[in-house]
């Protein structure tokens, strides 16, 4: 029997949390650096990121399949393609 820690659903909220604190991080950076002459913002997409996730829960994948999709997910910042300095608004 497994534990409420060992559910998916825990183990959704715990890559969700993962990824919300990448982006709080990631937010941090970027003010931290916008006055850096060069600097280019980071950014974490969220949606992105728990998208592929969500799609995999909505098509009825089992419980391991979902636990080796989100051992797979990457909350790493990457360089915001469009935005050529930090706007802190």
């Amino acid at each position: 029997m497994s534990g409420p820690l060992d559910s998916v659903t825990g183990a959704l909220v715990g890559k969700a949390l993962d990824v919300s604190l990448a982006t709080h991080q990631t937010i941090a950076n970027n003010i931290a650096n916008a006055s850096t002459p060069g600097y280019r913002p980071l950014k974490v997409d969220f949606e992105e990121v728990m998208g592929r996730v969500r799609s995999a829960v909505e098509s009825g994948a089992d419980d391991d399949s979902i636990r080796s999709l989100l051992s797979g997910v990457d909350a790493t910042p990457e360089q915001d393609p469009e935005a050529t300095s930090v706007q802190l608004d």
